[in-house]
């Protein structure tokens, strides 16, 4: 039986090798896309999914002038407090946010390496799944002074020790070092985890560092707290207790607090106006949404070709029936040489993937694997039999129900029969074809926009990096010399960072009775100048006039639009002169709307040293930082950063993104282009006659030429008029997740139109040019 079907299939498929070709190419790229997308999905879903779903982050909707403002930042001591009053809570915990330091300065034995860092407080490995090798998840945070390491850097510190518990190293951070006893050691975190870091500090010797105030309910900080709920908890029942519980006590807060499972952070992260807006999930669904068009677009093909070419086997089917057999038996047959074509074009898929997933993984930046686990292979077996059903089931039904008495006389299709079906599918082909053109362009456009935007600071040929070691103590005189150099132009220092999460301090400040959160960016003297900040109004910071004064502010437009206010230089505010306005500068992405910002001049406290370098002199002047920052701090490397790249870096998942959606609708328009091509040459193929005719009639090969186009450009045009509507809704979607957006041209739109419909006449022309050169004679000698 099995033989019998694998010699029929054969057969069919040596009758038919061009066709059986782009089957193959169709389905095999296809279904490369698909498990390519399935890999990244996979991955993207599986995100945090290790932790317990008991787990929570608690987040603060805060109603503003420009609508709810929805956050993770919470006061230190939210933990216990809803420990002590909620009694659905088992544990809570407070940590630091991602980022939140610049890399610690870890030293041991006359060694020194970086380390991220995280201060969380004792329940934190208790609540969150991070095994530990050595040391008991409720003992490790006790001491203020222990420290919980990861397997690689204990290794790093203390070699081929694998439990090195009682060991001591010390850490540093500008004036700050301490010695700390290691009291566990952890398994690296997986690749999968939302958040990276290297050890874990008890967040009692944080607040020892920082000596918090006393407990201010209106005023947010910026640490995250973590609940773990008792099992069979409702969290709606727990979130409708939070919603009053920050006014219950203070009267005068405002904003509402709720619950989110940690788990979902990663792809559910996007707030609007307090709503829950999508996130990476939204990408999660776009990829979804290309995959199963690619394999519709595959399939389509198939079934355009079958339908098309059912003339070649009506006779066969015909014998079929009339020997005996059923439709049944005939369908089953149809859709078996389908599904198997399908798993034929499977194995090249896989062969494909293996070649291309190293590639792959550099472009997503991911570790993907083609690992046989048992949910993959499940995955890919019920991918490759739906589409095989998919592009099967059409044809098979459309070939068993012909009629065998004129299949045997040759009248069971006619050359207009299933033209109908054939056309809408043509037309969804390239509808899906002409909406990813068009949102690749429209990808490809905002990033170039948000690369090119005005940031409000010039972020060419300026460079930072961290003081650590020696130079903290010399920072100074270190800048000193850095500014001699003939390539510098300025330099400063600055606490933090200019962009992610380390940038400023959260905080807020009232002014005529309203509270308004506020950054704060701890600055040196000269950093408004080293950035290029334009000040609008008042002055800059300056050495002879605010030496030794830490109660002077310089704001941003939004910080004085937020008060109401048209002019505020020479006013105190919050205990605080302000002695100038800065234009609004981006120091988050585009996502964002600028927010209230305010400069404050810390000049001995700075994290990071920034150089502005003049172009064209950029080698000469790292060289000449390089040898000056190794005798300023013998034992320290030298690590730097040009800040347009590390801007870059904040939408590298768009443009992985805007890659990645080239690639794959660059295969939907190769995979449509193969089965039009197969269309083209099977339509010409039975018209041959019909086209010498004409031409023995007097018809010019410019007017059979039109003739072609014109039959396979009309659904196109069907699919242009479809796609256009559907795409720009699609494109207003997706900016909307921008706070700034490049215009919408009408050329991007005009462009995806036109493109495919260019594709049609090349393809269609290419092949009708043979058939019209051909003599007439040679197709009518016989008749």
């Amino acid at each position: 039986m099995f033989k019998q079907f694998l010699t029929v299939f054969y057969r069919n498929a040596l009758r038919s090798k061009s066709t059986f070709l782009i089957y193959t190419i169709g389905f095999s790229t296809a279904l490369t896309s698909v498990i390519l997308i399935y890999l990244w999905v996979a991955d993207e879903l599986s995100f945090d999914q290790y932790h317990t779903p008991q787990l929570y982050q608690a987040m603060y909707h805060q109603p503003t002038d420009h609508g709810i403002q929805t956050s993770g930042q919470t006061p230190t001591f939210l933990a216990q407090a809803l420990k002590a009053d909620i009694p659905e809570v088992a544990m809570a915990a407070v940590a630091t946010p991602p980022n939140f330091f610049p890399e610690f300065t870890l030293a041991v034995r006359g060694q020194h390496v970086k380390g991220i860092v995280k201060f969380a407080s004792e329940d934190f490995f208790n609540m969150f799944s991070y095994p530990l090798v050595a040391g008991a998840p409720g003992q490790v945070l006790k001491e203020k002074y222990s420290v919980v390491i990861s397997q690689t850097l204990a290794k790093t510190l203390f070699g081929n020790n694998p439990a090195p518990i009682g060991e001591t190293f010390s850490y540093s951070l500008l004036s700050i070092q301490q010695d700390v006893v290691v009291a566990g050691v952890f398994q690296d975190l997986p690749a999968n985890s939302s958040e990276q870091f290297d050890l874990v500090l008890p967040f009692a010797q944080f607040q020892e560092i920082v000596k918090p105030g006393p407990p201010n309910w209106t005023r947010p900080e910026p640490f995250f707290t973590y609940v773990l709920l008792k099992d069979n908890s409702n969290l709606d029942i727990v979130n409708q207790k939070l919603s009053t519980y920050i006014q219950s006590k203070d009267n005068a807060a405002t904003s509402i607090l709720f619950l989110k499972q940690y788990s979902d952070n990663y792809l559910y992260g996007q707030y609007t106006n307090g709503k829950p807006d999508g996130g990476r999930i939204n990408y999660v669904i776009m990829f979804g949404i290309i995959a199963l068009c690619i394999v519709t677009v595959a399939s389509i093909n198939f079934i355009n070709l079958s339908t098309a070419r059912a003339t070649q086997r009506v006779k066969q089917i015909g014998i079929q029936k009339t020997v005996g057999a059923s439709r049944t038996s005939l369908t089953v047959q149809q859709l078996g040489e389908t599904i198997f074509l399908t798993l034929l074009s499977l194995a090249v898929a896989l062969l494909l993937v293996k070649w291309i997933l190293p590639n792959f993984n550099v472009v997503t930046q991911k570790h993907l694997t083609l690992a046989p686990t048992y949910r993959f292979v499940l995955s890919l077996m019920a991918i490759t039999f739906t589409t095989g059903i998919l592009a099967g089931i059409y044809p098979a039904l459309y070939l068993s129900g012909i009629d065998p008495v004129k299949a045997l006389k040759g009248k069971a299709i006619g050359p207009r029969a299933g033209n109908m079906v054939r056309q809408g599918l043509v037309v969804f082909q390239f509808t899906a074809s002409i909406i990813f053109i068009i949102a690749v362009i429209i990808i490809y456009k905002q990033i170039a926009f948000v690369q090119s935007k005005d940031l409000g600071y010039q972020k060419n040929n300026l460079l930072y990096f961290d003081i650590d070691g020696a130079l903290v103590e010399k920072t100074d005189a270190f800048l000193t010399e850095v500014k001699r150099f003939p390539g510098v132009v300025q330099a400063s220092g600055m606490m933090g960072y200019l962009t992610g999460e380390a940038t400023g301090i959260s905080g807020s400040f009232t002014h005529r009775g309203k509270t308004i959160t506020c950054q704060s960016l701890q600055v040196s003297f000269d950093m408004i100048e080293t950035l290029g900040l334009k000040v609008k109004e008042g002055r800059s910071f300056l050495r002879q006039q605010d030496a030794g004064q830490t109660n002077r502010w310089i704001l941003n437009e939004a910080a004085v639009d937020a008060m109401g206010e048209d002019h505020v230089v020479g006013k105190v505010i919050d205990g605080r002169e302000v002695i100038g306005v800065v234009k609004n500068f981006h120091v988050q992405s585009l996502h964002e709307v600028i927010k209230p910002m305010a400069l404050a001049l810390v000049p001995n406290q700075s994290l990071t040293l920034w150089v502005r370098m003049q172009p064209g002199k950029e080698e000469q002047t790292i060289d000449y930082l390089q040898k000056l920052y190794t005798t300023y701090n013998p034992g320290f490397t030298f690590r730097y950063h040009f800040i347009d790249q590390v801007y870059a870096q904040q939408y590298a998942s768009e443009q992985r993104i805007s890659v990645l959606s080239k690639y794959f609708a660059g295969l939907a328009i190769i995979i449509s282009c193969l089965g039009l091509l197969g269309l083209a040459v099977f339509t010409l193929e039975t018209r041959k006659k019909e086209i010498s005719i004409r031409k023995v009639l007097g018809s010019s090969g410019r007017e059979v030429m039109l003739l072609l186009l014109n039959g396979f450009s009309r659904p196109v045009c069907m699919a242009i008029v479809l796609a256009l509507p559907v795409s720009y809704l699609l494109a207003r979607a997706w900016l909307a997740t921008f706070a700034y957006t490049a215009p919408l041209s009408a050329w991007y739109f005009a462009i995806g139109g036109l493109a495919p419909l260019a594709i049609t006449w090349i393809t269609v022309g290419s092949v009708a040019i043979t058939a019209i050169r051909t003599n007439p004679i040679q197709h009518l000698r016989h008749d």
